[in-house]
């Protein structure tokens, strides 16, 4: 039974890439501060070669490494990230428990409350356009889309993004993520497929971070060449724009379409005083 609800989900997976393992340099430039030098933890999805101080544009974010361990509590922020990671984690291996064991009650149970459907919806279990996105089958797609959360959230944190703010552009991204698939799926294509996984909520910070550093140079594992993150977002944007109404795409593109927006709309509302995009936008306006 699991088996053959895993060929019908739409899993939305972020990267298309062989291995799940990645990494990371450290930021080389200089931060304007004495105090020592902060790094990325190793590791990450990507590899990034730019300073979060001192973009290669100009851009400026307005808190240096100095003030982001009082501004913005990172051992808050990076307890809310791994607190996101375990409860993927856990509902991961409820998936994988259930489908050794055929045990049809848990089933059943990760059906009805953590599977995005209509389904669900129509039957007032409206938290399952969150509780998917915390809700994966497969190693690969568990596997790709905690790393690329754990490195933007972690992308975030040092440009003095909090855990609340963390945490709510999570969820938004994910909530949104949900209804732009199910809108799509009702208007568009007329079936009424299920759907779990994270990618929603990735895209989100991934969106916000590109807003906030757009021209810090990122590489893809096994693509040597490293591009603004700007780039690599259209590119992503671009790709499920261009497949969003494919018929063979197991992927939810409508999903990353709605967190990608989710993750602007929160930046331009509560992250554009950190600088970005925002920032220059102002300078531009003062000339």
């Amino acid at each position: 039974m699991l088996a053959s609800l895993a060929s019908r989900l739409s899993a939305a997976k972020p990267f298309r890439l062989s291995s799940p393992v990645a990494t990371t340099r450290a930021f080389s430039r200089g931060t304007a501060t004495n105090k020592p030098r902060h790094t990325m933890p190793d590791q990450s999805f990507f590899t990034s070669r730019a300073s979060l101080r001192y973009q290669s544009n100009g851009f400026l974010l307005r808190r240096s490494f100095a003030s982001y361990h009082h501004a913005s509590h990172p051992g808050f922020v990076t307890s809310a990230i791994y607190l996101i990671i375990g409860l993927n984690t856990a509902v991961f291996a409820a998936w994988q428990y259930a489908e050794v064991t055929r045990d049809f009650n848990i089933i059943r149970l990760l059906e009805d409350h953590f599977l995005l459907s209509e389904r669900n919806v129509k039957a007032g279990r409206y938290w399952t356009l969150v509780t998917s996105a915390f809700s994966h089958m497969h190693i690969w797609h568990f596997a790709l889309n905690m790393m690329t959360f754990r490195t933007f959230a972690t992308v975030l944190m040092w440009a003095g993004v909090g855990a609340t703010q963390l945490v709510t552009l999570t969820l938004g991204s994910a909530l949104v993520g949900s209804l732009a698939m199910l809108y799509h799926y009702r208007t568009r294509r007329g079936d009424s497929r299920s759907a779990l996984g994270a990618s929603g909520a990735v895209m989100g910070l991934g969106s916000a971070a590109t807003c906030l550093m757009p021209f810090s140079k990122w590489t893809l594992m096994f693509i040597p060449i490293p591009m603004p993150l700007w780039l690599l977002t259209g590119l992503y944007a671009a790709v499920d724009i261009y497949f969003l109404d494919s018929e063979i795409s197991p992927i939810g593109h409508a999903a990353h379409l709605g967190g990608t927006m989710f993750g602007a709309v929160y930046y331009l509302a509560y992250l554009r005083n950190y600088g970005g995009i925002w920032l220059s936008f102002r300078r531009l306006l003062r000339r």
